[in-house]
């Protein structure tokens, strides 16, 4: 729990990644930086949200979130 307070208060909204079968969803994005089948860079407030992995596919996108799908093997957090 203590990981998620610490998130919290990088960031202003609540915590805007949220793992699901296979993928990963993340909210309140401000664009996406670089997207190839191996990596996956978003903005999120004055961070960088870094998927890293497999076949990395965009499945859903929109002005609100993102839904990375494929073989997820970490997600950073970056300045």
């Amino acid at each position: 729990m203590a990981f998620l307070d610490d998130i919290g208060k990088i960031f202003t909204c609540d915590f805007p990644i949220q793992f699901g079968d296979n993928g990963v969803i993340i909210s309140s994005h401000k664009g996406v930086k670089k997207l190839t089948p191996t990596e996956i860079i978003v903005r999120v407030d004055d961070k960088k949200v870094c998927v890293k992995g497999e076949n990395l596919t965009v499945i859903y996108l929109s002005v609100y979130e993102i839904y990375v799908k494929g073989d997820v093997k970490e997600v950073a957090l970056d300045d």
